[in-house]
């Protein structure tokens, strides 16, 4: 009986040490599918490993395709115009993938951390992507969903043009009124107006603003804007501009390219 008695107890004590564990994990938020994400000069960047090649990546939804920034594949030894290796984001696995190495460093060198690639659009082709800003922090979750809050969630259609994500959206200098397709712009804080121009001269120092963006019947006023540095050809012309993370960082950003829809909660 004795030793029956420890058996039990030594279950008992190991189902407790388990459990304990499992809460701890749990408190941490260690699951696959969902990693912490940040924002560095306005760009949302995540953690990810594409086979040696592990740290921080810019998710950039603007972009079609991911792809490896040269310096870092130097770095590993890698010089030709591509590498293919296991991709894998907040745990999910790609598989083997080939991305395309280019320069970044326009994009990146101002940047607080090494950034090793960008994630591009492709990564959210028939998966479901969140990205969670509620309590001012960042989650990066991809597959099943994070709880839903009380506040408000609007559903906006989801197409794609040239690879990339569009939703509609209203934009005005405060005289005239636009609608048309924008990209999710999560590299960069300031959204991009396409084909467009400054109805006057902007002060030196001074940010371009738009005067209002409206997204899914939210409106956001004094919204920092840029021009495009280049005219954009052929489909990806359809697209108006991108919507930047002043206006996309708040609440819980939903992309389900399963079903074609995104779901915006409500800025509080």
């Amino acid at each position: 009986m004795r030793g029956s008695e420890a058996l039990r107890g030594g279950t008992r004590r190991f189902r407790a040490l388990i459990s304990a564990g499992a809460m701890t994990l749990a408190a941490c938020g260690a699951r696959a599918g969902e990693t912490r994400c940040w924002l560095d000069k306005g760009a949302v960047v995540v953690p990810a490993a594409f086979g040696d090649i592990a740290g921080d990546f810019v998710l950039d939804l603007t972009r079609p395709v991911s792809a490896l920034h040269d310096t870092r594949a130097n770095m590993n030894g890698l010089t030709g115009e591509s590498a293919t290796a296991i991709l894998s984001v907040a745990g999910v696995s790609f598989g083997r993938t080939t991305l395309p190495i280019i320069d970044l460093d326009a994009q990146t060198a101002r940047f607080d951390t090494t950034i090793n690639g960008v994630l591009g659009a492709d990564i959210a082709r028939g998966k479901v992507l969140t990205l969670d800003f509620r309590g001012g922090g960042c989650r990066f979750v991809l597959g099943a969903r994070r709880p839903a809050s009380r506040r408000r969630t609007v559903s906006l259609p989801l197409t794609w043009i040239a690879g990339i994500p569009v939703a509609p959206a209203i934009i005005s200098d405060g005289v005239k009124a636009r609608s048309g397709l924008f990209a999710l712009g999560t590299a960069r804080a300031a959204s991009v107006i396409s084909a467009a121009r400054l109805s006057r001269p902007a002060k030196a120092g001074d940010p371009i603003r738009l005067r209002a963006l409206e997204l899914g019947g939210q409106l956001f006023e004094q919204t920092p804007a840029e021009t495009p540095s280049e005219i954009s050809a052929g489909p990806a012309a359809r697209i108006a501009g991108d919507i930047g993370t002043f206006v996309l960082a708040r609440g819980q950003l939903i992309l389900d390219a399963r079903n074609g829809v995104l779901k915006i909660e409500a800025a509080p």
